[in-house]
């Protein structure tokens, strides 16, 4: 087979042809070191690899820090299949294109003859040299042709891995992998780091670096027949297949829990000869031996006569094979609560609890019932005592909820503020709890159940997407949340709106930054009427005073509820406001008075001052002295009144004024009519001469006299419009409709204008742009 991996990004990035059965991708191996910087990058130093298999050409991913796609799919860490004209993607562009050329097919140059000796640098371990004369060769526990060395030196042999390493060739050189090893491999005392190393005679190299060290040798073929005697001889190459396949974080936790128990017992062994050296069973006495014979006979007895008075361990063994799992636990279950300590049923109790969960989470995890996948794995838990709950049970829990998260969150392309960053931390916090249940633990339960194990390569792909995610998003969320919370320790928020207004822009797949901006707008407002002691917009604000985000919340909590006076003159404001609107004229009236009197007093003042006013006109319009007037003056008048009054604060005077204004149609009919023409010529004296506030306008560094203009047109052209349609129940339907539509055309202007002008945060002065804004209208909701 003839493999070529034709460069899509760039023409001028060189195609890559794969002469061997194994192409190392990385960013310090050969085909990759010498790319531009901005695509090396992208490289982990350990990132995929590509090999030959029989007749078949494999891609498997090394679990890199951005990934490999295939053909737009994102890659977990099983050996996939490639096929000629396949696209492969490292990391975010790096892309090249497959060609596969079919040849006759031979071996490869890494499954030739060679003849490699590894020969033990430390003598006293005792360990025989190992010949390897076909490659791939795999060094690690699972090697059958190193199983001498852990029969005679197994605490030397637990620095190894389950996959530690792994040898091949590259034309004339040889070549050492570390395969993500617990210990590492060390080549003349230095640690490879996850690139492909070429080896040279007389090299040394250990597995951990306080393992057994050996002195590579590459010898000539034919001296195969002078090896040292006692030479293991290695003559079948591994497969890449068994090489790249199933290795998974969890090993890394699984070797290091091997290794610390391998410790304790070399360390309790040591403790032992110290304490009792003439402790020998040889010296023992024929009659201690005779004692000790017959003891254990009659222990033996016992126990088997007491099993056989209990056939319970029976009953589950059969239910087990009626498949009957859920009955069988709670049997189990019942009888480990006496007999602790029975291994048989012990094991029997395990396989029930698989039997009875795993086929109905498995189902409802394919289908992405991931609420059932996970009451399912609770309802278990919360049947069994602490000591009882099994392993895997708290794998399959956090492999739920890591799939759940990725489905919540779209793949991770949509991530929300003060919700997902705690989840995710939280994922990758446990992560290291699954992990070191995966081996061997959910490994046995995958020999059971084969059809978890692409789910087993799914969690170990999420695992990664999550850890990309947090190396991207985390620090930047967490900085962002720093700003906020020192802005708000300081109260010094002049910035912080274009501070997060950029970080919206620079992420827009994080969710959540126009919470924080309404959090913030409402917070300076409140804040605001706080400082100016303005008793109106205070009162007002109180009403809405709920914040989404939580560092405002906490801001709030600090700086808002322990002002009682505040809030009691608020809360006095607002029934005085609600009995003005109900009608309760002389109620409000007092209670305002007497609120403007008080350390409050301006806006109270002043409202009380407009609610008199408004008082004095209408009585003025009821009364003789209106008889004076006629009446195209006393409809002006009385319009004028009607619309200077609130729809909602003076809801009872209103009606009384819309009562009177009814007689009065034809005049209010002519008022409405000319307000709606005095809104089209403003709104025409506003499009005229570049249609508008256009771009160059919202970008002058200063309010200008042509910006005003335009802004005082749009003014008019609104609220004449409103007029007209607050008068509009006089109008013909027709003149109706082109008030409506002239006010809709007006409002969303009005929108677009605002909207262009908050995306200058960043270019103008904040002071400029709140400028320009006031002198832009607000429609009405």
């Amino acid at each position: 087979m003839k493999v070529t991996l034709k460069a899509l990004t760039e023409k001028r990035l060189a195609s890559i042809v794969v002469n061997d059965v194994l192409l190392p991708i990385g960013s310090n191996e050969a085909e990759f070191r010498d790319l531009p910087e901005n695509y090396r990058q992208q490289l982990s130093e350990r990132h995929a690899r590509i090999f030959q298999d029989q007749e078949t050409i494999y891609v498997v991913e090394l679990g890199s820090d951005q990934g490999t796609t295939l053909n737009g799919d994102a890659l977990g860490t099983s050996p996939v299949e490639l096929a000629d004209g396949d696209i492969l993607i490292f990391g975010v562009d790096l892309a090249y294109k497959i060609g596969i050329e079919a040849t006759d097919f031979r071996p490869g140059l890494a499954e030739t003859e060679v003849n490699l000796l590894l020969t033990p640098s430390d003598t006293h371990y005792d360990l025989d040299p190992v010949s390897i004369q076909q490659l791939p060769f795999l060094i690690g526990k699972e090697q059958p042709a190193l199983a001498a060395w852990a029969e005679k030196q197994p605490y030397a042999f637990s620095f190894l891995s389950r996959r530690h390493a792994q040898l091949s060739r590259d034309g004339e050189k040889i070549l050492i992998e570390d395969l993500s090893s617990t210990n590492g491999t060390w080549v003349n005392g230095e640690r490879e780091r996850g690139s492909t190393r070429s080896l040279q005679s007389g090299d040394t190299i250990a597995f951990g670096q306080d393992g057994v060290s050996f002195r590579f040798e590459l010898l000539p073929v034919s001296k195969t027949s002078s090896l040292p005697q006692g030479t293991i001889l290695v003559s079948k190459a591994d497969s890449f297949l068994d090489i790249y396949c199933e290795s998974s974080p969890g090993d890394v936790q699984a070797e290091s829990e091997n290794i610390a128990s391998d410790i304790v017992q070399e360390e309790q062994h040591q403790q032992d000869k110290q304490l009792m050296p003439g402790l020998n069973l040889s010296q023992l006495t024929k009659l201690q031996k005779a004692v000790a014979a017959t003891l254990l006979m009659v222990c033996v007895f016992v126990v088997v006569y007491l099993f056989n008075q209990d056939d319970r361990p029976k009953q589950i063994q059969s239910l087990l094979a009626e498949g009957q799992s859920k009955q069988a636990m709670l049997l189990a279950q019942a009888f480990l609560s006496e007999n602790p300590q029975h291994v048989d049923v012990r094991q029997a109790m395990q396989q029930a609890m698989m039997d009875s969960v795993i086929p109905e989470w498995l189902s409802a995890y394919q289908k992405q019932n991931f609420s059932q996948a996970s009451q399912l794995i609770n309802a278990l838990q919360q049947q069994l005592g602490e000591g009882d709950k099994p392993e895997w049970a708290g794998t399959l829990l956090w492999v739920t909820e890591a799939a759940e998260f990725r489905q919540a969150t779209r793949d991770f392309k949509q991530t929300s503020l003060f919700v997902d960053e705690k989840k995710l931390s939280g994922l990758l916090e446990s992560s290291a709890k699954p992990a070191s249940q995966q081996s061997p633990v959910l490994r046995s339960v995958i020999e059971n159940y084969p059809d978890l194990k692409p789910v087993y390569h799914e969690a170990l792909s999420i695992l990664r997407m999550m850890k990309n995610q947090a190396n991207t998003y985390l620090p930047v969320i967490e900085n962002l949340k720093g700003e906020v919370k020192q802005a708000l320790l300081s109260d010094e928020l002049s910035g912080l709106e274009e501070t997060v207004q950029d970080f919206s822009k620079r992420y827009p797949g994080i969710k959540g930054a126009d919470e924080l901006l309404g959090d913030l707008r409402l917070f300076r407002s409140v804040s605001s009427a706080l400082n100016e002691k303005n008793l109106r917009a205070f009162a007002e604000l109180r009403t809405e005073l709920s914040f989404k985000t939580p560092l405002f919340q906490d801001a709030a909590n600090r700086q808002f509820t322990h002002l009682e006076d505040a809030h009691v003159m608020a809360e006095r404001f607002s029934i005085a406001s609600d009995n003005w609107a109900r009608g309760e004229i002389q109620p409000a009236l007092s209670e305002m008075e007497r609120l403007a009197a008080g350390p409050w007093g301006l806006s109270a003042d002043e409202l009380f001052g407009q609610w008199r006013s408004h008082l004095q006109e209408f009585e003025v319009l009821n009364s003789s002295d209106a008889v004076d007037l006629d009446s195209t003056q006393y409809a002006n008048r009385l319009s004028a009144l009607y619309l200077s009054l609130d729809a909602g604060k003076d809801k009872w005077l209103r009606q009384q004024v819309s009562e009177r204004l009814q007689p009065l149609e034809s005049e209010i009919k002519s008022l409405a009519t000319e307000r709606l023409q005095q809104a089209q010529v403003a709104w025409q004296s506003y499009q005229a001469d570049r249609g508008g506030i256009d771009s160059s306008m919202r970008l002058e560094p200063r309010v200008t006299s042509r910006f005003r203009k335009k802004a005082e047109h749009l003014q008019t052209a609104m609220h004449r419009a409103e007029n007209a349609r607050e008068l509009g129940f006089f109008l013909d339907d027709e003149v109706q409709a082109q008030a409506d539509s002239l006010y809709k055309d007006i409002s969303e202007e009005a929108i677009r204008q605002r909207l262009a002008l908050d995306r200058l945060t960043s270019v103008l002065e904040p002071a400029v742009v709140n400028a320009k804004l006031a002198l832009i209208p607000v429609p009405e909701e």
